[in-house]
Parts: C-alpha cells; structure tokens; sequence
C-alpha cells in the first residue's frame, strides 16, 4: 500500500458500471469460467436452462478477427492469431489449441482470466494496482498447467499422435487387408464422399500394383492433418488424411498417392 493514496470508491451508475461496476472473488469468477469451458466438448446431456452450450460455444468463437501478427514472448517470436467473440477475446497456441480470455482494468485494479477450452483449465488474476498486466501471469500459469493435464491424461498437445495412429492402421487396410475397410473405423462421412465398396476395389488395385510397402514415415502439416509416406520395391507412396473434430478423432477424408521409382536399367552411351 502507498501511505499517500486514498482508496477509490466503487463506480457510480453511469456508462462505465455495466462494464467495470462489477465487484467478484476468484471463486465466483471460477464458476463463471467453468460454466463456460464446460460448453466444450458438443454433446448430448443435460443442459443448463440459464444458457445453452450452444449458446455458450458461439459466445468463444472468433466474430471479429484482428490482423495476424508476430509478437516476442519469452518463449521466442510466436505467429499471434486473435479475435473477439462476444465478450471474450479467443487466440489460436500452437500446442494448446483455442485459448480464450479477457481482461479488466480500473484505477487501483488489474485482472484477467484465461482459459484452455481443450484442457479444461482456466487462470483467474486479480491484482491491486492501476491496470496490474495480470495476462503475463495468467499466460505463464495456464500454459503449464494446460501441459501437465495434456501430458497425465489422455488429452494431448495436438491431434497429431492420433493422426499417425490412425494413418498406420489405415495403411495397414489398403494395402495388407484391403477388405477391411468395411469395418475399419471413419467419419460418418467417408462412406457418403465415396462407397466403401469402391475404395475395397481401388485399394486391391493399387495394393497389386505397388506391391509390398515399408518404411513408412509421418508428417504433421497440422494438428489434424498429415502423411504417411513409404515406399516398396517399385513405387513411393503417400497417404494424406485429417481428422474429424469429434471424440475420438477420425479419419473423415483421406486420399493415396503412388509413383513409379526410376528405372534401374543400364546406361547406354
């Protein structure tokens, strides 16, 4: 505390209450969080009858988007992708997925809340100085703890690990056990992109014509998006697949590339 200062009273009705005339404890703000982290993920249970998840979902999405920038954090120059939503501010993390908060300020306060829709984790900041920057810390907190939840539990920095599970398996299908396709486990939508029949038949066609393929290898383009390329005795070969946002992630599309090595015949000068 300054000796010298005196302390502000609350603010009077007026254009700035509604928006700062709010006094809360961190207890109350963490119900406010968790009511609306516990919107993800979509599904079908009892709803709340004061606001839908629904509702609560559109209120953390992006509905006005700011300009991508490259900001420097202590972590190094992070790509900074940020919206407002409809009281909230959501931003894209590299690892954590959807990360959404918002803060406030007032002569002799600072705060902020943060939270990790994908982990289940937020972080609530109050501070007792003019405009205190409680995002650093909220920022630094949520990130490790969002990280200890990813890596004791079977939530996960991105999709990418299950991806290559499901590539590998899917490799397996086409190209060992093409009949296997029928119970092999897709999006809903794969059989209504193109009958299953139909990718048995061009899976045995192209099995054929490759022959036996290993050293297969996985790339991550996006959390939900990749390859998996090998090769056999006469052709590369690359599968390129992404998975639906659904839980479990699956497959909901993917497409099988193949090309003919060089041939390894004589020069002839």
């Amino acid at each position: 505390r300054v000796a010298d200062l005196d302390e502000l009273a609350p603010l009077n009705d007026g254009a700035f209450a509604p928006m700062g005339g709010l006094w809360s404890t961190i207890a109350d703000l963490a119900r406010w969080v968790g009511f609306l982290v516990d919107a993800f993920p979509s599904r079908d249970e009892p709803d709340s009858p004061v606001l839908s998840r629904a509702s609560r979902r559109e209120m953390q999405q992006v509905h006005t988007a700011s300009p991508v920038s490259i900001r420097e954090t202590p972590r190094g120059a992070r790509l900074s992708m940020i919206g407002y939503g409809m009281g909230v501010m959501i931003s894209q993390h590299p690892k954590l997925g959807k990360v959404v908060s918002h803060s406030g300020g007032l002569p002799g306060y600072g705060s902020n809340m943060r939270w990790v829709p994908d982990a289940g984790v937020g972080v609530i900041g109050l501070g007792n100085r003019t405009y205190l920057p409680m995002s650093l810390v909220t920022n630094e907190l949520v990130e490790r703890l969002a990280s200890d939840v990813f890596a004791n539990t079977d939530r996960r920095w991105d999709a990418s690990a299950v991806l290559e599970a499901e590539l590998r398996s899917l490799a397996i299908a086409l190209f060992e056990q093409p009949d296997g396709l029928v119970t092999h486990s897709f999006a809903m939508n794969v059989p209504l992109d193109f009958p299953i029949d139909r990718r048995i038949v061009d899976a045995k066609v192209t099995a054929l014509e490759v022959g036996v393929v290993d050293h297969w290898s996985f790339l991550s383009t996006s959390a939900a998006s990749g390859s998996l390329s090998g090769q056999s005795g006469t052709h590369t070969v690359t599968i390129t697949a992404s998975l639906s946002p659904t839980i479990p992630p699956l497959i909901q599309q993917y497409e099988v590339q193949t090309a003919a090595l060089p041939s390894k015949g004589r020069t002839v000068e």
